[in-house]
């Protein structure tokens, strides 16, 4: 693992990290993998993966106070996973699903929405909160657009043995629902739990025990990478609709084997054989740097992961901003391995009010005349960091997993046996006891 110094005025320390983890040879496979068709009744196939209806996971199909609905809909073919919209659980009082956790750890909770009408149940109008035991995912949710569907990420951190997921009515609706549910196992070293602060500088403690929010997940000059290209099943879009000054940047891609550094796990192949590069000789009159721009909530913090990797054969000195403060000074990207990823990670809130988070590349002012003026930048992702607390409460839909399943049935039976072992040792101590007398 390298390390290298940046930057907030004068020196803030961090590590450009670069995983020894197994690479795709070995795929991930996690201990905890639900995948629920809410309102189905039969099961769903996304990619190579089947999602259950959740018909099959209750153990009481008439709970009440929710309705199972489903929806032909012109608009859903253009969804991704497209197939999971077309059904929903309709929830009109506080609801809750319990998972069995057989791991310990972080895991990956997705959400699907898609806010369609069935009979009375105008799902635009439903305002809810979403919870688990600890944590307030997203309080008076609302989706007013009845032809776009909404996909929520979120890392969380599980140390029960059972997570129980609420979705709470709020308001005069009464009214929530979900299409679809995915809760999957996921490495515990994905996010590290110190990472470099920005404003004010320093370091974040405790990373590890937040529940972090996909906001954006992006491939820098490649395009759209899907679920089944991903260890994760993490979906990366095209970066070009970020780019402020796209006329001087260049994507460039490369056909060698990615090896070596950052793990499958922490980003597909396909996210680091592509990147987008700035060029500054492009720009005339000449510009300083390369800019993305993304919109986010000004209350929130965020961590931010910058991917990199050596994919050029030109030689790439360049400094990295967030929010125009200085978060990697003179990164000598060609003195990297050659097509070995690693990424760096960091904190920032968004302080002057703009509602944006900027990450920028440009030429290092350390530069000299023998490395090209400008800079490359792989793929990034934006995370909300969640503080709140959460509660549970409602009607409670247990689902089971087939390992926990199997764990329970062989504790059941080795106490059933021993039990049964012991009513028939003292029944055979008594009927000798009663021969002996006789």
């Amino acid at each position: 693992m390298g390390s290298i110094c940046a930057g907030v005025g004068s020196a803030l320390p961090f590590v450009l990290l670069a995983s020894s983890l197994l690479h795709a040879c070995i795929a991930f496979n996690p201990d905890d993998n639900y995948l629920i068709d809410c309102g189905s009744a039969t099961n769903t196939s996304i990619g190579g993966r089947v999602f259950r209806a959740d018909l099959y996971y209750i153990s009481n199909p008439s709970i009440p106070n929710s309705v199972f609905a489903s929806v032909i809909s012109l608009y859903i073919s253009s969804f991704d996973s497209s197939a999971l919209y077309k059904t929903a659980r309709i929830i009109l009082a506080p609801f809750s699903y319990s998972f069995p956790i057989l791991s310990h750890g972080r895991h990956l909770l997705r959400l699907y929405f898609f806010p369609f009408t069935f009979n009375q149940y105008v799902l635009t109008t439903a305002s809810f909160a979403v919870s688990t035991q600890d944590f307030l995912l997203l309080s008076h949710f609302r989706l007013l657009n009845s032809s776009a569907a909404v996909f929520k990420e979120f890392l969380l951190n599980i140390t029960t043995d059972f997570l129980t997921l609420t979705f709470t009515p709020l308001g005069s609706s009464s009214l929530a629902f979900v299409n679809a549910i995915e809760l999957v196992s996921a490495p515990d070293d994905l996010i590290a739990d110190h990472v470099p602060a920005l404003n004010p500088p320093g370091t974040y403690a405790g990373l590890s025990h937040r529940v972090l929010e996909t906001v954006y997940r992006v491939n820098m000059g490649g395009s759209k990478v899907l679920p089944d290209e991903d260890a994760l099943w993490r979906t990366w879009i095209a970066d070009e609709n970020f780019l402020v000054n796209e006329n001087f940047a260049q994507f460039v891609s490369s056909g060698e084997t990615i090896d070596g550094g950052a793990s499958e796990e922490i980003a597909p192949a396909s996210v680091y054989s592509t990147g987008t590069e700035f060029v500054a000789s492009k720009s005339s009159p000449p510009i300083s740097n390369l800019t993305w721009k993304f919109s986010v909530d000004v209350s929130s913090s965020f961590m931010i992961r910058l991917h990199f990797c050596n994919i050029l054969s030109e030689k790439l000195y360049f400094d990295v901003y967030i929010n125009d403060l200085l978060a990697i000074k003179d990164l000598n990207l060609s003195a990297r391995a050659r097509a070995a990823p690693f990424y760096a990670d960091f904190v920032a809130g968004v302080s002057d009010g703009s509602g944006e988070i900027r990450v920028s590349i440009g030429p290092s002012s350390s530069s000299t005349g023998n490395v090209s003026a400008g800079g490359m930048l792989n793929g990034l992702e934006i995370m909300s960091v969640k503080l709140s607390s959460g509660s549970s409460n409602g009607n409670i839909a247990r689902f089971s997993n087939n390992l926990y399943e199997k764990k329970l049935s062989i504790i059941l039976g080795s106490l059933i046996g021993a039990l049964l072992l012991v009513i028939a040792t003292v029944f055979l101590c008594m009927l000798l006891k009663k021969r002996r007398k006789m």
